[in-house]
């Protein structure tokens, strides 16, 4: 017997894709078979799933690297910026100085 169009989400004679699709399984079946698909394969879908968690802790360790290394830079720029605004307030600083000798004479 087969499902009709409106049935096709519980119909058991659906192609569906593996549920652990998303960390790389291949597997299409029926859904009346995924059940047997998903037991016969857990050691798969482990290893799946931690080959996956490995890869997001890689891409977070090098996107913190990464950050840490545009903050450094940004500190660094922001180090600078206000060493040439110290030297710039004791140049006035020293301007303001003559000025007001200049003046007391």
């Amino acid at each position: 017997k087969h499902c009709s169009a409106e049935s096709d989400g519980d119909c058991p004679l659906t192609e569906i894709n593996c549920e652990y699709s998303h960390v790389g399984c291949k597997t299409k079946c029926f859904r009346k078979s995924m059940d047997a698909h998903l037991q016969d394969n857990t050691s798969v879908h482990m290893r799946l799933l931690l080959e996956n968690s490995k890869q997001q802790q890689h891409q977070h360790l090098e996107e913190i690297k990464e950050l840490k290394q545009k903050h450094a830079e940004a500190l660094f720029e922001r180090e600078r910026e206000r060493d040439f605004l110290m030297k710039k307030i004791s140049d006035l600083d020293e301007k303001h100085s003559k000025l007001s000798a200049d003046v007391d004479k």
